[in-house]
């Protein structure tokens, strides 16, 4: 690395992104990005999002391509590495960064008791399907807190929410999981990124924006009905800073019908309305 001046990274996900807003920290190198879908940060960005997020990409003279994908690598001997892209464009770089995607590493169970499927099948109490044996965390498929669909959340606060109901079942209580909740917060080149539960507009979902392209602020809060089911916010930290009180109204699914009309602006009054939550 000490050498190096060129970076190609795979993939424009969160571990290689917060890879190379370190690395970009301490190498000033040329770093050009490939992701095969047709934003940044697809898992846990809008479009919207994902724009605010490359044009900060961008700033700091990162090279990024989109619907592109590596079809082959190949090491030269003494002078780095070459690229092949799907299309047949070809790359050389020093330094290769690969980030594109993960999988519970759960293969050493396969033949035996406990059920897979994309993870160690939990119920709510976070126990298999062997008697008194118990998954949490990274490996473990649970169900979505709206959806109901079963996932694999591979973050830490599921992780730790997960944990403590499987501790607590392991010593005798009586605990149920809720069901686990999208949730990432992270600053990268500059910019404060966040999303929590749905993010991405569908049918039946009100998105309510506040969106300030000079400043490359952007905030999206989606209901359904008369409570929100997500939120995703690019900005500065005191932008994203509040965004718990957010994911509590999530959970206790409040109605947030008379503060509607307050949901618009740069700034919401987040304390009255974690007042508010708490009080109900």
């Amino acid at each position: 690395m000490a050498n190096a001046k060129t970076c190609f990274v795979i993939g424009a996900g969160f571990i290689s992104l917060l890879t190379v807003s370190a690395l970009i920290k301490a190498a000033p190198l040329k770093y050009t990005v490939v992701e095969i879908a047709d934003q940044v940060m697809p898992q846990l960005l809008d479009e919207t999002g994902g724009k605010a997020l490359e044009r900060g990409m961008r700033e700091k003279g990162i090279e990024v391509m989109l619907g592109g994908s590596v079809s082959a690598i190949e090491r030269r001997n003494g002078d780095g590495y070459g690229i092949t892209l799907g299309s047949g464009k070809t790359f050389s770089a020093d330094m290769i960064v690969c980030g594109t995607g993960v999988r519970p590493n759960v293969d050493f169970l396969s033949g035996s008791e406990v059920k897979l499927a994309n993870g160690v099948v939990t119920n709510d109490r976070q126990e298999t399907s062997v008697p008194d044996v118990y998954a949490a965390g990274d490996c473990a498929e649970t169900h979505d807190f709206l959806s109901e669909e079963r996932v694999v959340h591979a973050i830490w606060p599921t992780a730790i929410d997960q944990g403590r109901v499987a501790g607590a079942n392991m010593a005798g209580d009586a605990h149920t999981y809720p069901g686990s909740l999208s949730w990432n917060v992270t600053e990268l080149f500059g910019l404060a990124s966040a999303s929590v539960g749905e993010f991405r507009d569908r049918p039946g979902l009100e998105p309510i924006v506040f969106h300030n392209p000079a400043a490359n602020i952007y905030r999206k809060l989606l209901l359904d009905g008369t409570r929100i089911v997500g939120a995703v916010v690019i900005g500065r930290a005191e932008h994203i800073q509040d965004l718990g009180v957010v994911q509590a109204m999530i959970r206790r699914k409040t109605d947030i019908s008379k503060w509607k009309h307050m949901l618009g602006g740069e700034r919401i009054n987040y304390g009255m309305l974690a007042y508010e939550t708490i009080k109900r």
